[in-house]
């Protein structure tokens, strides 16, 4: 009998550990047109962005307000990405044209839209330098950094750098490649923090200069965004009204590397695979463990595409040059 209690309160315990650690959020209300495309919070209150606009809610996920975004005259379709908070505003980033597409020299439609933090419109910028889609905004030190978009099967990511009135700084290369580039982008206060849409289950923390590149084992393409807490809120699906608040420090990720040649031989430890199904069976015997396979950039393209066929979720695919 004593152990049976014992039993009980050993669950009990655990069960409080996780909900303490871990909070699910249910959101209340109608959502504007689209699906979720990221978050911002200060810890009092959640703006989420759709395609088409924003709802505010509560930290328990009630709704308080909805506002649509702007649209762009002659336009009718927009796309909306993951927005900011700064200096007592929310920044979201919006898109008129089209996303994940090289422009071939057509104008680009990327703009910032500025709210108040009762949803009404203040002002837009434009910000022609992120071509393939403005698709997320955060805010440190004084600067805007923009990422989004990009063009099918480009090797790894950017983001732009702008002054408070977004005028253009510079542009940072970043060493993730990923299906159709950054979904949210957010700064901790030390480090910045990325989600990407595709079927990796993974996030990434990044040092300013936007290196030295920590994996984690969480999702946050539908929505990021650290608490003063220390804490994180994500949204890590599209189909369900809901967001979590989670210790990200518990997701971890340690990083080994695999060479692939442009031959497709991949090594690993000295030994050779030519089979790469065989090699992923060796990894998949570490799901705390993320995979790097770092291939020439002499592949040819029959050779990627069987190399990304063969990559689980923890697998991160880098182009070397």
């Amino acid at each position: 009998m004593k152990f049976l209690a014992l039993s009980f309160i050993t669950a009990a315990l655990f069960s409080y550990t996780l909900f303490a650690s871990e909070k699910l959020i249910t959101f209340t209300g109608t959502n504007p047109a689209g699906h979720v495309q990221g978050l911002a919070s200060d810890g009092k209150v959640i703006f989420r962005a759709f395609d088409y606009g924003i709802i505010k809610s509560d930290m328990n996920g009630k709704f308080l307000k909805k506002a649509d975004c702007k649209m762009l005259p002659g336009k009718s379709w927009m796309h909306a990405g993951s927005p900011c908070l700064a200096d007592g505003k929310l920044y979201v980033p919006v898109n008129f044209g089209s996303f994940n597409r090289n422009l071939n020299g057509k104008p680009s439609l990327n703009y910032i839209q500025i709210f108040d933090l009762e949803l009404n419109f203040i002002s837009s910028f434009h910000v022609p330098e992120v071509e393939h889609g403005a698709g997320c905004i955060t805010y440190a030190n004084g600067r805007f950094f923009v990422s989004g978009g990009r063009a099918y099967q480009m090797s790894g990511n950017a983001v732009f750098e702008y002054d408070k009135n977004f005028k253009f700084i510079r542009k940072y290369d970043i060493d993730i490649t990923s299906y159709v580039g950054v979904q949210t982008i957010a700064f901790d206060g030390k480090y910045f923090w990325l989600g990407c849409f595709g079927n990796r289950s993974m996030s990434y923390r990044l040092s300013r200069e936007f290196k030295d590149i920590t994996y984690y084992d969480f999702k946050s393409s539908f929505g990021l965004s650290p608490l003063p807490s220390g804490k994180m809120l994500i949204c890590s699906t599209m189909d369900k009204d809901e967001a979590k608040i989670i210790s990200p420090e518990k997701y971890i990720l340690k990083k080994k590397y695999v060479d692939i040649d442009a031959n497709g031989i991949a090594t690993f430890e000295g030994q050779e695979y030519i089979d790469l199904s065989a090699l992923v069976r060796v990894t998949s015997k570490h799901p705390d463990t993320v995979w790097v396979y770092r291939c020439s950039s002499k592949l040819s393209m029959e050779c990627f595409a069987a190399v990304k066929m063969y990559l689980p979720a923890r697998h991160v695919l880098k182009i070397t040059k």
